[in-house]
């Protein structure tokens, strides 16, 4: 494959890469994606990716056809593997040819029989933050192409940042829910001090004054009672006399 060949396609895997981060993607789905893209670019039979998850384990999550998601899978469930090797290190793991010597022989020995005879790790970290791995395996033996070293780390580094972006944007959704709800808990409590100044005079703070005590009497929340004046279940004239 042609030096141009492997740029003109990794460009357009940049340019995938910054349309998709603009937009409502879903993580997983990215990264299969990427996955099935980047045996285009090197000189590789397939590819596959870990992750940290919530707990702080590593676990599968893509890879590019369903031979490797056996053999990923193995290196979760033993502990390891290539690509376990290089979450824990941090470091690029490079093993030229599964039947000579490896750290791994019970990954090896998986890997041989289903047809791999090469692997490439590189890890996915934030900094200092370890999040993965990237796997990209060869059924013949021998190193990546001169380029391929650094293709591999730019795919892991795509990786990374679908995964941090997603995180991002999950916690963005979350906190704007919460935005959302406290705004609408603001309103309710707003209407019902609204109620109560109409009704008989009060400034905003008074109102507000004999939402409290009437909750703190019954041991309830404001925003319960608010709701429960707005719902009309509640005579006004108890919350304007409670002590």
């Amino acid at each position: 494959m042609s030096t141009a060949t492997t740029d003109e396609r990794m460009k357009r895997v940049l340019v995938h890469f910054a349309q998709t981060l603009v937009s409502d993607f879903h993580a997983e789905e990215a990264l299969d994606k990427l996955m099935a893209a980047a045996p285009t670019m090197l000189d590789v039979d397939g590819a596959g990716v870990m992750l940290e998850d919530d707990k702080g384990e590593l676990r599968f999550v893509a890879a590019s056809n369903d031979r490797l998601r056996l053999i990923e899978e193995f290196q979760v469930q033993t502990g390891q593997g290539p690509c376990v090797m290089a979450y824990e290190t941090g470091q690029v793991v490079l093993t030229d040819d599964l039947e000579g010597t490896t750290p791994f022989p019970a990954f090896a020995e998986v890997a041989l029989s289903s047809g791999m005879r090469a692997v490439h790790s590189f890890p996915m970290k934030i900094e200092d933050l370890r999040v993965g791995a990237l796997n990209l395996y060869r059924d013949k033996p021998g190193p990546l192409p001169d380029d391929g070293h650094e293709v591999g780390q730019i795919l892991a580094d795509i990786a990374t940042s679908y995964l941090f972006n997603a995180r991002k944007h999950d916690r963005l959704t979350r906190q704007i829910e919460g935005l959302r709800i406290a705004l609408d808990e603001s309103g309710v409590i707003d209407q019902a001090k609204g109620v109560l100044m109409h009704t008989y005079g009060l400034s905003e703070r008074e109102a507000f004054g004999a939402l409290r005590r009437y909750a703190r009497r019954g041991r309830n929340r404001v925003l319960d009672v608010a709701r429960t004046v707005m719902e009309g279940k509640l005579d006004l004239s108890d919350v304007i006399d409670a002590a």
